[in-house]
């Protein structure tokens, strides 16, 4: 499988969960490319098809006012109109509380509906390790 992870982060926790979701699928022989959305905006914007090769999009945010961070959510305005119908999608976040990053990840799947969703994941402040644990069993299944 071909993954691709997107993630915006304000404290670093977002980017630090999606390291190790890289990691995971590294180990179960998936190819991943990893990109911060900043780093990424730019070549998508004038590529409707950039996301062609790829199987599973994990998108993710750090959580502000349990939302989505405002340039993330500039983000995902910038694709949420490509044709993603029945790629598979996964939405991680992170959040100072319990229910943010919840809020967080509901956001991102609504952007979009037509995506195959698998999974939500996220934690409080950098309490990952359950996050990552539940990430790993859901790429088991998947192989």
């Amino acid at each position: 499988m071909i993954v691709i992870i997107i993630y915006n982060t304000a404290t670093g926790n977002t980017r630090q969960i999606a390291k190790k979701m890289r990691e995971i699928l590294e180990n179960h022989n998936h190819k991943c490319d990893l990109y911060r959305d900043k780093e990424i905006k730019d070549k998508v914007k004038v590529d409707p098809q950039y996301f062609d090769l790829y199987d599973l999009i994990c998108l993710g945010s750090c959580t502000h006012g349990n939302r989505p961070a405002k340039s993330f959510n500039k983000f995902m305005s910038t694709i949420e109109n490509y044709d993603l119908a029945g790629k598979s999608l996964v939405c991680f976040s992170s959040s100072l509380g319990p229910e943010g990053w919840k809020e967080t990840c509901k956001e991102i799947r609504e952007k979009f509906p037509d995506m195959n969703h698998i999974g939500n994941f996220g934690c409080v402040s950098k309490n990952y390790d359950s996050t990552i644990r539940n990430f790993e069993e859901l790429v088991k299944k998947l192989n």
